[in-house]
């Protein structure tokens, strides 16, 4: 496990501590790239904002069947992110106090293409709607994925890097 894996397991753990309310977390295996593992990304996250967000999960109860969910599976990463997470949240009856936090660990091995994609989507969500989330999206030094975090508009929402 590299030391990016361990920071972000560590605050996976103790976030609280942190003032980060961590509400979903997906780390991507070493094979992402090979079995198309980024269509189970914003799945993942939604299920765990949903047991993590009073009402959300409601909120999914009410407005989407099974049958729909395995639907979206099949979408656009943008639809499926729009589906699962901006639209729910949106319907909220009730606005959360508390910003949350989302981790995506390993983006850099889902592949260059599908990482560019996938931050891509975040960051105009972010921009255009107002989210109470805040994402903590970690990656292995690769130039490339290193020129997507250097994109305009990621720098417009938030960029660090250690």
């Amino acid at each position: 496990m590299g030391l990016v894996s361990r920071i972000v397991r560590q605050l996976t753990v103790s976030g609280f501590e942190y003032g980060l309310n961590i509400a979903a977390s997906y780390t991507f295996s070493d094979k992402a790239a090979w079995n198309n593992e980024v269509n189970e990304l914003f799945p993942t996250i939604a299920f765990e904002l949903a047991h993590s967000i009073p009402g959300l999960l409601e909120q999914y109860r009410s407005t989407m069947t099974k049958e729909d969910s395995r639907k979206l599976m099949n979408t656009s990463l943008k639809n499926q992110f729009r589906s699962f997470i901006v639209n729910p949240i949106l319907k909220l009856p009730i606005s959360m106090d508390q910003a949350r936090t989302v981790i995506v660990n390993g983006i850099d091995r889902c592949g260059y293409r599908k990482a560019r994609t996938v931050l891509t989507i975040i960051t105009d969500a972010l921009e255009v709607f107002d989210l109470p989330l805040r994402f903590i999206i970690s990656s292995n030094r690769d130039t490339r994925i290193q020129d997507v975090f250097n994109l305009p508009s990621l720098s417009k929402v938030s960029r660090n890097s250690l």
